[in-house]
């Protein structure tokens, strides 16, 4: 993030640059313009790629919560499983992916991933 901050700024720096040279100077149009869209073109790609990491960051973040969360209720409960706990399967599984009659997929919650084949 500091990287792509520290380079936004410097397009930036650039940019003011390039317009104050044109109010100065009356630079050729078609130069000015083609100057004046690429570093535009490469600002909103920083921009862009700013805003994938910190959406990136923020999903970390809740996954990180979210294994808290379980690892602490999972705690809480350490007694051994007699039976199916369809409170604990909710609390776990996000979602269950049938992909043939012998293969499922199971989505956890924090979003880890559990493929199991069943054979006779």
């Amino acid at each position: 993030m500091e990287d792509i901050d520290e380079r936004l700024s410097e397009l930036q720096r650039e940019l003011m640059t390039l317009v104050r040279l044109n109010a100065r100077t009356g630079l050729d149009a078609s130069v000015y313009s083609d100057e004046y869209a690429k570093v535009s073109a490469e600002i909103e790609l920083f921009r862009e790629r700013r805003q994938k990491l910190k959406e990136e960051t923020a999903q970390d973040s809740l996954r990180i919560d979210r294994i808290k969360g379980l690892k602490a209720y999972l705690m809480d409960n350490d007694s051994v499983l007699e039976r199916f706990d369809g409170m604990l399967f909710g609390r776990l599984i996000d979602k269950v992916m049938v992909t043939s009659l012998v293969e499922v997929t199971f989505v956890f919650k924090t979003g880890v991933e559990l493929r199991e084949v069943f054979v006779d």
